[in-house]
């Protein structure tokens, strides 16, 4: 399943996960009615999802009968999906982040997943404006089943599975450099197949 999460879209769900794959795109603002947007042009499950703006998701990827390279853009004034210029290298299990990319663009920074034959640490980036894909710096280590938040204009990778075992890093991407910065702190129980995001430090109590 891609989801995706904002103030202005509120809650953002798409396609499926595990071995369902569906088309079906809905969002909710308080976490109790859900409207349905336009389906999928076709059925997904482990892609990625992104909010571009207040108007724009972009989904990318997944898998049904194999691996997808297709990249797709959500316009909310035509409530239709876009299929725009397909990822290079199709993959699933991915996650995808939104960063300020050159002259006021917006970049879409795709990292990890699966290919069908090997786990990935290949970076590939899709600029919104101009359509077009480059090859990012490649993360540490490959990375597969990872997990994203968005921090500070930029976002984390979190766990993850690597082939052999389960993931405690958490990777920050420096948007002016392009690289990724392995960050102190530490997960306290390494995992993949998990969500995370930022929330406010009032929302928990202190452990």
């Amino acid at each position: 399943m891609g989801w995706a999460s904002d103030a202005s879209w509120g809650l953002v769900v798409s396609g499926g996960d595990g071995l369902t794959t569906y088309d079906t795109v809905e969002r909710t603002l308080d976490g109790t009615t859900f409207e349905q947007l336009a389906p999928l042009p076709s059925p997904r499950r482990r892609h990625c999802m992104a909010i571009i703006d207040d108007t724009r998701l972009f989904v990318a990827g997944g898998y049904r009968f194999n691996e997808m390279d297709e990249a797709l853009v959500y316009e909310s004034g035509s409530g239709a999906w876009t299929e725009v210029s397909p990822m290079p290298t199709p993959r699933y299990n991915h996650v995808c982040g939104v960063v300020a990319g050159a002259d006021d663009t917006t970049d879409i920074v795709i990292s990890g997943g699966y290919d069908g034959r090997d786990f990935l640490s290949l970076v590939e980036i899709y600029n919104v404006e101009g359509d077009a894909w480059r090859t990012g710096s490649p993360l540490p280590q490959a990375i597969n089943s990872l997990s994203i938040a968005g921090f500070g204009g930029s976002f984390l990778l979190v766990g993850g599975f690597d082939g052999e075992v389960e993931l405690d890093t958490i990777y920050e991407y420096d948007v002016q450099s392009g690289d990724w910065v392995l960050r102190e702190q530490r997960l306290a129980t390494a995992k993949n197949r998990v969500n995370a995001m930022m929330v406010h430090p009032d929302a928990f109590p202190p452990c």
